[in-house]
């Protein structure tokens, strides 16, 4: 949900509940004041019935002169105890001969003594019908009029909310556009609203610390890859050139052997991480159409030797030539990870399944049960137990299918290793 979205319909919600409950208070208000009005009317004709009964003695009938049912009764007798009185006000519902039907009235009642030792009583019904239908008719008068001014409020707040907020959406949409590998800086719009000013000049400055800080970090990472580079090739060189020494032990020899092979395998390192950073980085910009089936050929006469070495029986099935949009040299560093690992976890004379669809590229190889968490696979520097890879190739094949929205996942099933490979 947009933020202008949100805030209109918070806005509207309280406002709604705000109406609703000044609604239901002034309903009550109008009622009480039309009651009280009543009331004032049924008093007034007690009191000149009452002083009618008191100075008269005798009952008139008030009844046409006050159009509504009066019952007043005059008794020869004291009926209430002497000095009291009896007088309320009530609701009820009665039948009016004018609307032919039940209606609500207001019933005033009253009992006294006359000074004479006599009594009377006094009941005065006035229908409310009418009244109640004024009190409704203002109720939904006003309801009309606060729901037509709670849209317009509505409106009017959604149209000065989407005017104040315009800054802010061109400040994400530019922030959407902007690429650090263009190396330019970020351009933001002039707002007149403090706030967004203040937050513009944030952002700008962020984006300078964050391109300044990726410029350095990336020849950091050149000048890393290609300065190690060189003393690992001379480390190389010496070592072959003190192997063919004459006169050397069988223990220098293994030295010798061993510390060659660690210069081999940080030289694998430096690359490996090398390639990290660039994919990282956003270094592979060339895109173009690459033959999988191809490149799957080219790898596996590429590790032909150690494949025969080990004895390993490739099988490949293609359903279709497929063709994927990306570098042609991630590509190629793609298929080559997933074929070594599956010729370097093989076993002795072992199998290899390639098969290529539609939508994904699948590689099973038999091997043993895996040594640790299938889940770590494709983290750096995780590795099975006993192998001598530096751990980076699965991180690598898991980088480039994160590059291209490529989904990998691993499985062991019947003593195969399944590496599926979804585009």
């Amino acid at each position: 949900m947009k933020l202008l979205t949100k805030t209109t319909a918070l806005y509207l919600a309280f406002s709604l509940l705000v109406f609703i409950a000044g609604g239901l208070v002034f309903y009550q208000i109008i009622k009480s004041i039309v009651y009280s009005k009543v009331n004032e009317s049924l008093i007034t004709e007690k009191r000149i019935i009452e002083q009618q009964i008191l100075h008269a003695g005798y009952i008139p009938d008030f009844t046409l002169y006050f159009e509504h049912q009066i019952e007043v009764i005059l008794y020869n007798y004291p009926k209430m105890e002497w000095n009291t009185r009896y007088e309320a006000i009530t609701d009820t519902m009665m039948f009016d001969s004018t609307e032919n039907r039940i209606v609500p009235h207001r019933h005033l009642v009253v009992k006294n003594n006359t000074r004479n030792n006599r009594s009377y009583s006094i009941n005065i019904f006035i229908s409310t019908i009418d009244y109640q239908q004024v009190v409704v008719d203002i109720f939904f008068a006003l309801l009309i009029m606060f729901i037509s001014l709670l849209l317009v409020l509505v409106s009017v707040n959604y149209w000065i909310s989407k005017k104040v907020w315009v800054p802010f959406y061109n400040t994400i949409s530019r922030l959407s556009l902007y690429d650090i590998q263009k190396n330019q800086p970020l351009e933001l719009p002039q707002a007149n609203v403090r706030e967004f000013r203040k937050l513009n000049t944030v952002l700008t400055q962020m984006s300078q610390k964050i391109q300044k800080d990726f410029i350095n970090l990336k020849e950091f990472t050149e000048h890393v890859s290609h300065e190690t580079q060189t003393p690992l090739a001379i480390i190389k060189s010496k070592l072959e050139l003190l192997i063919q020494t004459e006169n050397l032990g069988k223990e220098q020899m293994q030295l010798i052997q061993s510390v060659y092979e660690s210069a081999a395998k940080l030289s694998r390192l430096n690359n490996s991480l090398s390639l990290i950073s660039k994919i990282d980085n956003y270094q592979f910009e060339k895109i173009e159409d690459v033959d999988l089936n191809l490149i799957t050929e080219k790898n596996l006469q590429t590790f032909q030797a150690l494949i025969n070495h080990k004895e390993i029986e490739i099988i490949m099935e293609v359903n279709e030539n497929k063709c994927l949009q990306m570098n042609p040299d991630l590509a190629d560093i793609l298929i080559s990870n997933l074929i070594i690992n599956a010729i370097i976890h093989n076993i002795q004379k072992g199998k290899i399944f390639i098969n290529i669809g539609s939508d994904n590229l699948l590689i099973k190889n038999t091997g043993n049960d895996p040594a640790c968490d299938p889940e770590i696979f494709f983290d750096r520097f995780k590795k099975a137990r006993g192998s001598d890879s530096p751990g980076l190739g699965l991180s690598i094949v898991n980088k480039i299918s994160d590059l291209y929205h490529f989904h990998v996942k691993y499985s062991y099933t019947e003593g195969y290793h399944v590496l599926c490979l979804d585009f």
